[in-house]
C-alpha cells in the first residue's frame, strides 16, 4: 500500500493553509490518503470537507489531543459512483431522499446511484441537492453498526425494529378498520387499502416468526451451515415480498397523501403508513446488508 501524503498543518502560512489541503487532497487517486498533523481539532475542516466531497472521503483520527491531533483523510470513489445500499447504510436519513425519488436502497440497492438515477430517468444533480439538504454535518446521530458485533445488531433489530412495527402494525390495523368502516362508502378505495394492509400485516408477522425462532438462533450459534445459507435466501425472498406489498400500497395512496376532504383519522391513517414504511425499509436494508455479512463472515 502507498504511503500517505503527511503535511504538518502547523508549519504552513495560515493563508495557504486550506488551498494546501485541498489540493493535495485532489491530487490522490481513489483509495490514497493523507494524514494532517494539526495543533486543535480539526472538526470544521471535516465539515469543509462534507460540502466539498459529500459522501466520497474517509475520516480516520489517529490521534485526538489534547497537544496532538492527526487526522487520516482517505479518497473513495465520487458519490455518483457509490453503491446505494452502502450510502444508506452511511446515513439512514438519506434512505427517505431515495424513497422520495423511487430509489429502491431495499432490495435492490446494490446498484451505483449514477445507475439508480439513469433507471429512474432522474436528474443526478436534483437528487444530489436533495441529499444534501437531507444529510451533512447536521444530520442526526446513528450507530455505527458496522462496529457492532452481530449479537448486538441482532437485539438492536429486534427491540427497535421487530418490537416497534409489530404495536405500529396493531395500531394501523385497527386505524383502517375505523376509517373504512366510517368512510368506506365516501372513499371505495379504502376497501383495497385495508386488503392490502391485512396482507401487510400476515406477510410481516410470519416472517417475524421465521427470523425469530430460525433464522438469528442460527447466526448467534455461529453456524455457518447450508441450512444457514438456505434461511437468508428464504428471508432475502420474504423481504422482496414485503417490500412488493409496500410498493404497491404506496402507489396505490398516492405516496400516502389522503384526499382533500379526508378527516382526522383518515390522515392519521396515511401518515402512520408512510412512517411505517420508512422504518421497514431501514429494517430490511440492515439486515440485507449488514447482517448477512456478518452471519457469513
Amino acid at each position: 500500500m502507498e504511503s500517505p501524503i503527511r503535511i504538518d498543518v502547523s508549519l504552513l502560512p495560515p493563508a495557504t493553509r486550506h488551498d494546501t489541503i485541498f489540493k493535495a487532497y485532489e491530487s490522490l487517486d481513489e483509495g490514497q490518503s493523507l494524514v494532517l498533523a494539526v495543533d486543535h481539532d480539526p472538526q470544521p475542516l471535516f465539515y469543509e470537507f462534507s460540502h466539498k466531497y459529500p459522501k466520497s472521503f474517509g475520516w480516520d483520527y489517529l490521534d485526538k489531543g489534547p497537544e496532538k491531533w492527526r487526522v487520516l483523510i482517505t479518497r473513495q470513489q465520487s458519490i455518483t459512483d457509490r453503491i446505494v445500499a452502502d450510502l444508506v447504510m452511511e446515513d439512514l436519513s438519506l434512505g427517505k431522499v431515495f424513497d422520495a425519488y423511487g430509489i429502491d436502497f431495499c432490495c435492490h440497492g446494490d446498484i451505483s446511484l449514477e445507475e439508480a438515477c439513469r433507471r429512474q430517468k432522474l436528474d443526478i444533480n436534483e437528487v444530489l441537492v436533495a441529499m444534501k439538504k437531507k444529510s451533512g454535518p447536521g444530520a442526526f446521530w446513528q450507530p455505527h453498526f458496522e462496529e457492532w458485533s452481530v449479537s448486538l445488531l441482532i437485539q438492536y433489530i429486534l427491540e427497535n425494529h421487530h418490537s416497534w412495527e409489530r404495536h405500529a402494525l396493531s395500531d394501523i390495523e385497527d386505524l383502517t378498520i375505523k376509517v373504512a368502516d366510517h368512510h368506506g362508502a365516501d372513499f371505495p378505495n379504502l376497501k383495497k387499502v385495508k386488503e392490502m394492509v391485512d396482507h401487510l400485516k400476515y406477510a410481516i408477522i410470519d416472517h417475524f416468526f421465521e427470523e425469530e425462532n430460525e433464522l438469528f438462533p442460527m447466526i448467534l450459534k455461529g453456524s455457518k451451515s447450508v441450512e444457514l445459507l438456505k434461511e437468508i435466501e428464504k428471508m432475502k425472498v420474504e423481504h422482496a415480498e414485503v417490500g412488493a406489498i409496500l410498493t404497491d400500497l404506496t402507489l396505490f395512496t398516492n405516496n400516502f397523501q389522503p384526499p382533500q376532504q379526508a378527516c382526522g383519522s383518515f390522515r392519521l391513517l396515511y401518515s402512520k403508513l408512510g412512517e411505517f414504511k420508512q422504518d421497514i425499509l431501514q429494517h430490511i436494508h440492515l439486515e440485507n446488508t449488514l447482517l448477512v455479512a456478518k452471519a457469513v463472515a
